[in-house]
């Protein structure tokens, strides 16, 4: 959170850990963990999870405002509480070039590190969106340009960045931008910090809408893409990319409307249910009297099987047992050969485990699940999906597993 503590007038980061019993982690200060304290304003704090129970948390600062402007910085607090004494004191300096940078977006890249994306004022009268990463060591990526990659520069505006991870380590970075009108937009850029050139330059308009569009949030589709939720004029819309910036079919070209009445609402939030499913949630006056807080799920566009009217056909059957206590059987059925993937999401649409992944020749194919993530840990009981990938469709069954 941002702190007014240390003098009248500045701002600083702090954190604090609060255990899953709802107490405070009594390994960190009372009033807060110190992330950074030091001259100027920081603002506008964002956090991702470090993969082992810790975060790191990236910021807009001023600390040098006189030289380079507003700069983004970053900071690891460790699993224990403390901040990691592997990363510089009050911060490392993601960009801190000439021109203003801030209100960065995070996210994980899978490694213990982050992918940080923010709104970009080095050239004069602009702003685009520019992204780094992040090592586990606290050092800026090498791979990447010294001072951040320009993932977008075609509209004359660019701003409120936000990323999900892609699960190979690159990310789905969205924005807002303005040229003519006010859109939101998407671009996948890869973990050795190329842009993904299966993407349109400059980004991937969500809408064909001339509503005005913007507050925008994104989940992780699970297989490489995102779901992504918007309010566009008074409405509350949803889109699905896949990762190979292609737009799921079933959605409209303006975007799925999930709320249009002759109210005012915004705000989204949005949570992913598994694959390309996700509940948004939005703040809405329909009742005139005041404002109250509604909800809807999007699910997921899913084929079971495909028949003979398509090129070929894929069969994921019902796993079981199900609900499982030790181990779950997965079979599978392919009439002609293709490159597969079987793999495990759960229900925030994070990868926890491959299965399966290759050409696969005609017939069916039997698999088990352990109930143990991709590094052998075993998995919390809940509801978990099991995804079949194979000749761009998705299959999905749902998983249930016991303690």
């Amino acid at each position: 959170w941002v702190d007014g503590r240390s003098a009248p007038g500045v701002t600083d980061i702090f954190a604090q850990h609060v255990l899953g019993a709802g107490i405070l982690d009594t390994r960190s200060p009372i009033d807060g963990i110190p992330v950074a304290v030091i001259r100027g304003d920081q603002d506008f704090p964002k956090a991702v999870a470090d993969g082992i129970g810790g975060t790191i948390i990236t910021w807009e600062d001023t600390r040098d405002s006189t030289v380079t402007g507003f700069d983004v910085y970053a900071q690891h607090v460790t699993n224990q509480g403390v901040v990691d004494s592997g990363w510089p004191v009050n911060g490392r300096g993601v960009c801190t070039v000439a021109g203003a940078q801030g209100r960065p977006g995070i996210t994980s890249d899978g490694t213990r590190g982050a992918l940080i994306a923010w709104a970009d004022s080095r050239v004069v009268g602009t702003s685009h969106i520019f992204a780094h990463h992040v090592l586990a060591t606290g050092a800026l990526d090498p791979a990447w340009p010294a001072g951040g990659r320009g993932i977008a520069g075609t509209n004359v505006l660019e701003t409120r960045p936000i990323a999900v991870a892609d699960g190979t380590g690159g990310a789905i970075v969205c924005w807002q931008g303005f040229t003519e009108d006010l859109n939101v937009f998407a671009l996948r850029v890869k973990s050795t910090g190329v842009v993904d050139p299966a993407w349109p330059v400059g980004g991937k308009a969500l809408s064909t809408s001339k509503l005005t569009q913007d507050f925008a949030e994104i989940v992780p589709d699970g297989a490489g893409g995102a779901v992504i939720a918007w309010q566009g004029g008074i409405q509350i819309l949803t889109r699905h990319v896949f990762a190979s910036g292609a737009f799921d079919p079933a959605d409209p070209d303006t975007g799925r409307v999930l709320a249009d009445l002759p109210s005012l609402r915004g705000d989204p939030a949005i949570v992913g249910t598994g694959g390309a499913g996700a509940i948004v949630a939005w703040t809405d006056t329909r009742k005139d009297t005041d404002t109250d807080i509604f909800a809807m799920q999007v699910l997921e566009v899913v084929a079971t099987s495909v028949d003979g009217t398509h090129d070929g056909a894929f069969v994921l059957e019902r796993p079981g047992p199900n609900p499982a206590r030790a181990s779950v059987a997965l079979r599978f059925a392919t009439s002609r050969s293709a490159a597969v993937r079987l793999s495990i999401f759960d229900p925030q649409g994070r990868l926890v485990r491959v299965l399966e992944s290759g050409v696969r020749s005609p017939g069916r194919y039997a698999t088990s699940w352990d109930l143990r993530d991709q590094q052998g840990r075993q998995v919390g009981a809940g509801l978990y999906f099991a995804k079949l990938e194979a000749a761009g469709h998705s299959f999905v069954q749902k998983v249930v597993t016991l303690r």
